[in-house]
């Protein structure tokens, strides 16, 4: 006769979800589509777990496509905050397609102490699940039981927003939120257990000793001896001896770990708790807790102090690493053309009109160069055609060739001016014939000229910089251009003596150039300057900096005639800086971190010298003996006088 067969009991899952509601304490959907639970709960350390998974990427990409589309006056930090509320609530829709019960969205635990804030954080919650289709009743808005996110529970409730009071570790607590109506709270077990086993040193491998246990279990107790309806839920468990020690409980949110463990177990699990028992769990007296009793028993109890407090510390820095991860994608760090213009103001150096409209500049700069390159392109010929039908309208019959393309030819810059006004908000530099640098009084006459046609055309003079040569001529027109009221910005200048000159002449503006001294250094010495620190252009430019700070002239400092993005990094800090349109475009798609370089405070340090006094003889003897300076301001007038003459012969053509 064969033995008789032994009775299979079934899974400790399966017997606990018997008189237990089981929930799954993860943010990982495919876990919870494994285990199959009734409710699902999620945190922030949860969810950041999860948004890290590549399995995820859509439901995090989502979130930060809602950011992106919020309106442009929204606040880069309420941005980041709808987008975290955004994503908890992603991953919160997925899991309603699972599970069948409630699913429980955490606010953010740094307003735990902020009433009106968790609200306003609760309701958003709720408004995102609700343009997603899935009712308020679905969710559970889930808050820190401080006093503070307490009472928001008890206004969501009364809203009917259902709650979920979770960081619960005394029975204070669970009385005020019962008080408040809340639909559910978390008590923790197993940090309990954490803190009281660090106290004592004891294991407590009982589960019956436990602390968590028995502070579950005492306010299971205190619900059904005095009739709230408010759920009990256990959470945050260390073992499997914990969750069959509350077999009965109303619910009880589990890790996926621990659920596996309950699905391979077949030992026998009674039921301990029992809403006709339940009661026997406590016997003292009904509490009563107002704010005052509520903060002195959580002020007398340290372990629910202590754990409250780094509980909601936990939650925060998740929430800070998910932000971290967020914001990159959301609100990318800024680009080294936006750290730049925190302290220096950005100048293209350009006449491309369009290329100007797209870099967005503060001021722009323009050459004769620059005007012949731009005059060339398609785009470009109706200014050039415009300037040759307005200088004819206002010629003499008795003007020669020259004086007809000079006129135009201070007509074209000013029509590629005007049209750089209307996108800049700050000034535009037009360029006084090259030729003229060593002639005071055409010089002026040119100048003059080129105001009044900005004036004809009703753009101010303060809009405009005129540009001249850094000659002593042209020191001495700047000189009397400012005191009629038109601003300078004296060009090609390559030394500390041109500079000093510019600014005892009082010049709105110099543009100390920086390539141009490198290429001369390079050629003479054979060495590669690689590092910036070593260039000797960016030196030039901090020394004369340095000077005008340590002895108060207001002249701006423009470095100018860049060759590397190196070389403007260096200068990151100076009064303005003009740009060429690729260089700025590096900076545009770098997005290391911009040090500023030169302030004002510090900067008189870079000069060491005495303050130097220059009068005609003095400035052309310290030329004569920098060899540098004679060399790239003769070379620097002698190509834009070139490029004038290749304009010259284009516009003489269509004459």
């Amino acid at each position: 006769m064969s033995a008789p067969k032994k009775t299979k009991h079934v899974d400790q899952f399966t017997a606990l979800g018997e008189f237990t509601t089981l929930v799954c304490d993860t943010g990982d959907v495919e876990a919870i589509k494994r285990l199959k639970p009734t409710d699902a709960t999620t945190n922030p350390s949860l969810i950041y777990k999860a948004a890290s998974q590549p399995q995820y990427l859509p439901l995090v990409q989502d979130a930060v496509a809602y950011g992106k589309t919020l309106p442009a006056s929204t606040s880069d930090a309420e941005r980041l905050a709808a987008t975290m509320d955004r994503l908890a609530v992603n991953f919160g829709a997925e899991i309603t397609k699972i599970v069948p019960g409630y699913v429980s969205t955490e606010v953010d635990a740094r307003l735990s102490y902020d009433t009106e804030e968790s609200l306003k954080r609760g309701r958003r919650i709720i408004e995102l699940y609700k343009e997603l289709g899935i009712d308020k009743s679905r969710i559970l808005i889930k808050i820190a039981s401080t006093w503070e996110g307490i009472k928001a529970a008890e206004v969501l409730e009364k809203e009917g927003v259902a709650t979920n009071l979770t960081l619960l570790f005394s029975l204070t607590q669970a009385v005020a939120a019962a008080e408040a109506d809340a639909t559910l709270i978390s008590p923790f077990v197993g940090r309990i257990l954490d803190w009281w086993k660090k106290e004592t040193g004891k294991t407590y491998a009982d589960p019956e000793e436990d602390p968590g246990v028995q502070s579950v279990r005492q306010i299971y107790g205190y619900y059904k001896k005095f009739g709230y309806n408010t759920i009990v839920m256990g959470a945050s468990f260390r073992t499997k001896g914990e969750i069959t020690a509350l077999a009965g409980c109303d619910r009880l949110t589990i890790s996926p770990g621990l659920l596996d463990e309950l699905k391979e177990c077949h030992d026998p699990l009674p039921r301990v708790l029992d809403p006709e028992n339940g009661s026997s769990f406590y016997e003292g007296d009904r509490i009563r807790v107002d704010e005052k009793a509520f903060r002195l028993a959580l002020n007398n109890d340290p372990m629910a102090t202590a754990k409250l407090a780094e509980g909601i510390r936990g939650f925060a820095a998740d929430i800070e690493k998910l932000e971290a991860m967020i914001a990159k994608m959301l609100i990318p760090p800024p680009d080294q053309f936006s750290q730049l213009a925190a302290f220096t103001t950005i100048v293209c150096d350009t006449g491309d009109v369009e290329t100007i409209r797209r870099l967005k500049p503060t001021d722009a700069t323009t050459n004769p160069s620059l005007i012949y390159k731009a005059a060339s392109l398609p785009q470009y010929q109706p200014l050039v055609d415009s300037a040759i039908a307005a200088a004819k309208a206002v010629a003499d019959a008795g003007m020669s060739q020259k004086e007809r393309l000079d006129l135009i030819l201070d007509r074209l810059a000013v029509n590629f001016g005007a049209e750089i006004t209307k996108i800049v908000p700050g000034y535009v530099s037009t360029e006084v014939d090259a030729r003229l640098s060593y002639d005071t009084e055409q010089t002026l006459a040119r100048a003059r000229r080129i105001v009044g046609m900005y004036k004809d055309l009703g753009i101010d003079k303060g809009r405009i910089l005129i540009k001249i040569a850094s000659t002593w001529e042209g020191i001495k027109a700047a000189e009397v251009l400012e005191l009629e009221g038109v601003k300078t910005n004296l060009t090609l200048l390559f030394s500390l003596a041109q500079a000093v000159a510019a600014a005892e002449a009082g010049a709105t503006l110099i543009s100390p150039f920086v390539g141009r001294i490198l290429d001369w250094w390079k050629k003479k010495t054979g060495k590669g300057y690689a590092d910036p620190e070593e260039d000797p252009g960016v030196q030039s430019v901090r020394q004369i900096y340095g000077y005008y700070k340590k002895y108060g002239y207001k002249t701006v400092v423009m470095g100018a005639s860049f060759r590397t993005k190196g070389e403007i990094t260096a200068l990151a800090g100076c009064d303005r800086l003009t740009i060429s349109p690729g260089l700025l475009d590096e900076l545009k798609e770098c997005i290391d971190p911009l040090p500023r370089v030169l302030e004002p405070i510090k900067a008189a340090a870079v000069y060491g010298g005495p303050k130097m006094r220059l009068d005609e003889k003095a400035f052309r003897l310290a030329m004569n003996g920098d060899a540098m300076a004679t060399d790239k301001l003769a070379e620097g007038i002698r190509g834009f006088a070139a490029d004038i003459e290749k304009l010259e012969a284009m516009i003489a053509k269509k004459l």
